[in-house]
């Protein structure tokens, strides 16, 4: 019988090589250096408060006491 043939089989091999490239991507930095002067103006305002006590005293005394009033002798 003649030989029978399978479709060929393919192999690809891959030969490489890398080659570096330099490439410089430069850069700077400026540094400001600012002072500033606020200047702050305040005004100071104090405040106080005076708290007053007055007391009053009355002799509820019955008619007949009306000359010497004397809380103590009624309420017995």
């Amino acid at each position: 019988m003649p030989a029978k043939y399978s479709p060929t089989k393919q192999l690809n091999e891959y030969q490489g090589q890398d080659v570096y490239v330099p490439i410089v991507h430069p850069s700077h930095t400026t540094q400001h250096r600012h002072t500033m002067y606020k200047y702050m103006h305040s005004y100071p305002h104090t405040q106080s408060v005076v708290k007053s006590v007055s007391e009053q005293h009355y002799c509820v005394c019955p008619p007949k006491h009306h000359y010497s009033c004397n809380p103590s002798n009624y309420w017995r």
